[in-house]
């Protein structure tokens, strides 16, 4: 994924606060982040969707997540995004990886909910990279598609 210049990212920070997206700012476990709650609207295609833009440093990137997402899996569904591409930003496999590190935050009474939530996501996130392949490398599909089976595992290892 394209790092963006922090330039960019700050103007789209104020775009988003001028629109009034709500920000918020969120600790998962030892990482402490924020993020922008975002209309569905502007992916109506992509269903319960992420967004991440991550910068040229660290410190500065642009996590949002869409409305429709149900408000107590919000933050989790930003962590990951956070995870992904601030701590395992250069890392092969880093999508199953933060995806590991968020379900161990994840608390124990919505954890089902939640595995459902994101393999329903992540489901919807394939079925759009398929359409939009040019706009995604072969690469991230597959790291979705891991995810998904990673998921998957978990979800019959509960049954």
């Amino acid at each position: 994924m394209t790092k963006y210049k922090d330039e960019y990212i700050n103007k789209l920070k104020q775009d988003f606060r001028s629109k009034g997206y709500k920000e918020v700012e969120a600790k998962v476990g030892d990482y402490s982040f924020s993020y922008f709650i975002l209309p569905k609207t502007l992916k109506p295609e992509l269903q319960n969707f992420a967004l991440v833009l991550p910068g040229e440093t660290k410190d500065n990137y642009l996590i949002g997540v869409s409305e429709d997402i149900r408000e107590e899996f919000q933050k989790y569904f930003a962590a990951h995004e956070y995870i992904e591409f601030v701590k395992f930003y250069d890392v092969q496999g880093k999508c199953v990886k933060a995806l590991e590190e968020e379900l161990k935050q994840v608390p124990k009474e919505i954890k089902k909910d939640y595995l459902k939530a994101r393999m329903d996501f992540f489901k919807n996130l394939i079925d759009y990279v398929s359409k939009y392949s040019q706009d995604y490398g072969k690469e991230t599909a597959n790291e979705f598609k891991q995810s998904l089976s990673k998921l998957e595992e978990l979800v019959e290892a509960e049954k």
